[in-house]
């Protein structure tokens, strides 16, 4: 009998579950008793009282007198939960991500992601170049200060990795073409992927990690395209002395690259979402959404999460 009625109040103590209703009663049923739970506000805390309804009266008895000493919880369907110091409300407050970090990239064709064929020989060859448009030649072109490395292949770490040690800061770069050109709105889907791509390689955001990344790559001859302060380079092992060098501060930032949402279409959206009239509310709400928990995992490894997007 005891154990029957320990296993009753275990099961309670996890949640109680078996019943929701709009009257505020919950319904727990035993083997042989049914135990009414009605919940009653009594000043500013809540009486939950047990009563037998039908059935074993000992076993219900007993089983009234042992949750006396437990602490029931009633959940609802509308979201409500009701315990003995309260009642609560799941709420959701929408947040705005912040990270965002607005560029010029002007002679830059957004639909483009690397120079030629994409390939690590065209990219060291033509990468950064006049004449080369792609988002792969904005990143050369721009972060001519410090190490810029790319490591873009089918087991890459990361698109770019740019280490500056003057300023004590290392950048792991993700980018990702515009798929919709002029046509483009709000919308969550086209960060999807490299957002996935960031999570999957938090532990690039290491030094450490990608210090023997490097080495591995080195020794097996699978270096990409090398650049210090914007020249080509072929030996690695400078930027791997540089990383590993004492510092009391490193600043860690996973940067994106994706054009699809611009300046001007992000404020606009934020304007018209604070007063109710834009029809892509929802689609703001995802990508805020997305964008803050793919800095939340960032986050818990001690970097920080920035995404580049055209200021026009």
């Amino acid at each position: 009998m005891c154990s029957r009625i320990a296993a009753a109040l275990a099961a309670l103590a996890q949640t109680i579950r078996a019943y929701r209703s709009r009257v505020g009663w919950a319904v727990w049923t035993m083997a042989d008793s049914t135990i009414t739970l009605r919940p009653d506000r009594q000043g500013k805390s809540i009486v939950i009282e047990p009563s037998y309804k039908s059935g074993n009266e000992d076993l219900a008895q007993r089983f009234i007198a042992e949750m006396e000493q437990v602490e029931p919880i009633l959940y609802y369907g509308s979201g409500h939960t009701v315990s003995r110091q309260g009642i609560v409300a799941e709420h959701f407050a929408d947040t705005a991500f912040g990270g965002w970090k607005f560029e010029s990239l002007e002679n830059t064709d957004v639909r483009l992601e690397k120079p030629g064929d994409g390939t690590r020989p065209d990219i060291r060859r033509l990468g950064g170049q006049e004449d080369d448009r792609s988002l792969f030649g904005w990143i050369i072109r721009t972060l001519r200060s410090g190490w810029l490395y790319c490591d873009d292949g089918p087991d890459e770490l990361c698109d770019f990795l740019h280490f500056d040690a003057t300023a004590g800061r290392l950048l792991v770069w993700h980018v990702k073409a515009c798929a919709s050109g002029s046509r483009r709105s709000i919308a969550a889907v086209p960060y999807e992927q490299v957002c996935s791509q960031v999570t999957k390689n938090i532990p690039s955001l290491s030094p450490q990690r990608l210090v023997r990344e490097l080495r591995k790559r080195s020794s097996k001859d699978r270096l990409g395209p090398l650049w210090y302060d914007g020249e080509p380079r072929s030996d690695v092992e400078p930027l791997i002395e540089a990383i590993q060098e004492p510092r009391a501060n490193l600043e860690v930032v996973a940067k994106i690259l994706q054009s699809h949402v611009t300046q001007p279409l992000l404020m606009k959206a934020r304007e018209s979402s604070e007063e109710r009239l834009c029809g892509g509310l929802q689609r703001l709400r995802r990508l805020d959404h997305l964008l803050l928990s793919t800095a939340a995992a960032v986050g818990r490894v001690g970097a920080r999460l920035e995404v580049v997007a055209p200021d026009s």
